[in-house]
């Protein structure tokens, strides 16, 4: 509606005013788009090769002959880093992206005798993966550890940087088997839908029921500018 004389400023009625959509808050991870079912947020390779080379899961054992499983495996881009790493691997998941076991679903109460045999408690040294987002996380965490206990596995998951912030996981954090935390060195990205640059740091959480050592937290540079040669640092 324009004004009839130069600097008049025009009432608009309320009638007439068009409403704003609602924006998303980035501060409280609202990205603009519709929620992926099972949380699909397929993890960048470069993540998983971070955590390889902090940390050794074969502890004095050949790579080949220990087993890691990841629960939550999606298309697959994490296990396929840990087998090029060396290490045998386990992938399954709820739903079927194409790739390992579906229809597992890692919380049920016969998670690994079921499916992955009898003698899987004992055989499996890890669980690595990247868990579905909210609520779950915890329930994955503590699932994980339960199922690592008997053999002194470890456990490593990855969650945003200030994941161990709030005051209910501390007792996953505050305490043995916690080992450490590992910051990325780079944000990663979940979607290419999205172009604008990632907005939340994440970080690797591992448990090692075998080592007692306190906790400590890592700052990793990026893997792939890394000699070949270096070894793990934990």
């Amino acid at each position: 509606m324009n004004a009839p004389f130069p600097g008049m400023v025009v009432a608009v009625p309320a009638a007439v005013r068009q409403p704003r959509a609602a924006r998303k808050s980035a501060s409280h991870g609202e990205a603009g788009y519709a929620r992926r079912p099972h949380d699909a947020y397929f993890t960048e390779p470069w993540v998983t090769r971070v955590l390889l080379q902090a940390i050794d899961f074969a502890s004095g054992s050949a790579r080949g002959d220990t087993v890691i499983w990841e629960p939550a495996c999606g298309d697959g881009r994490m296990a396929r880093e840990i087998e090029a790493a060396g290490y045998a691997v386990v992938a399954s998941d709820i739903a079927d992206w194409g790739y390992g076991r579906p229809g597992f679903d890692f919380l049920g109460a016969a998670a690994l005798d079921a499916r992955l045999g009898a003698g899987a408690r004992r055989e499996v040294a890890a669980i690595v993966t990247n868990p579905p987002f909210g609520d779950q996380t915890v329930l994955f965490a503590r699932r994980a550890l339960e199922l690592m206990r008997p053999g002194g596995g470890k456990v490593a998951l990855l969650q945003r940087h200030e994941w161990d912030a709030a005051a209910e996981r501390h007792t996953l954090m505050d305490r043995h088997p916690f080992r450490c935390k590992i910051v990325l060195p780079r944000r990663p990205r979940w979607s290419d839908e999205d172009k604008a640059s990632p907005r939340f740091p994440y970080a690797w959480y591992v448990w090692d029921w075998a080592c007692p050592m306190p906790q400590a937290t890592l700052y990793m540079p990026n893997p792939d500018a890394l000699p070949k040669a270096l070894g793990s640092l934990l």
